[in-house]
């Protein structure tokens, strides 16, 4: 469901610019980012000749445990990796572009977001390549999340959410969603808003 309304959403996104805007007026962010990432992600596909990947999803029942019940959810995981290596019209490895005006060491979730594409492509080598206005750095990872361990962390992160305080920032469901928390500064206080 949530897949569909995401498709709905940017249907109406006929260009780049049309895409900026939707973007900053439910997101904000820098633009010049935004602008520079999409770029260097686009310059690669035409360097290497590789696509863009497609989005594809996994069906998961799990188990959660809600105020001490146990209840049985499905959750659809979807993902669409910037770039898939294909050769004889499978899948070989999953490319995730990452711009950042400055960046010292990979994120942890960086790893995870490719790891899980690599899941979803059932690939086990991906790359990971970092982008600063200074230098690029290339990763390979080898070796897909595995579903236990998606489901691992679904658990977690369903019982922490969120995981991250940017999370709820910069998730697309946001305005639907009935767990979000975002932070508002209000003179030098910080306020969640659930």
């Amino acid at each position: 469901l949530k897949v569909l309304k995401l498709r709905e959403i940017v249907k109406n996104i006929q260009n780049f610019e049309d895409f900026l805007n939707w973007y900053l007026d439910n997101y904000g962010g820098n633009l010049s980012n935004i602008i520079l990432g999409h770029l260097v992600e686009q310059g690669l596909k035409v360097i290497t000749g590789f696509e863009s990947g497609k989005l594809v999803t996994k069906l998961f029942n799990i188990k959660l445990s809600n105020n001490g019940e146990e209840i049985d959810k499905k959750i659809l995981i979807f993902g669409e990796p910037d770039i898939v290596a294909w050769v004889n019209g499978k899948p070989i490895a999953v490319i995730e572009v990452k711009y950042s005006s400055f960046l010292n060491e990979i994120p942890k979730h960086y790893i995870l977001q490719l790891k899980l594409y690599m899941n979803l492509y059932n690939v086990d080598e991906g790359r990971l390549i970092l982008v600063t206005p200074n230098r690029v750095r290339e990763r390979k990872i080898v070796g897909k999340i595995s579903d236990e361990e998606i489901i691992e962390h679904i658990t977690h992160w369903y019982e922490t959410f969120p995981l991250h305080e940017w999370e709820c920032k910069r998730c697309y469901f946001r305005k639907d969603c009935k767990y979000v928390v975002i932070e508002e500064e209000k003179n030098n206080e910080t306020e969640y808003v659930i």
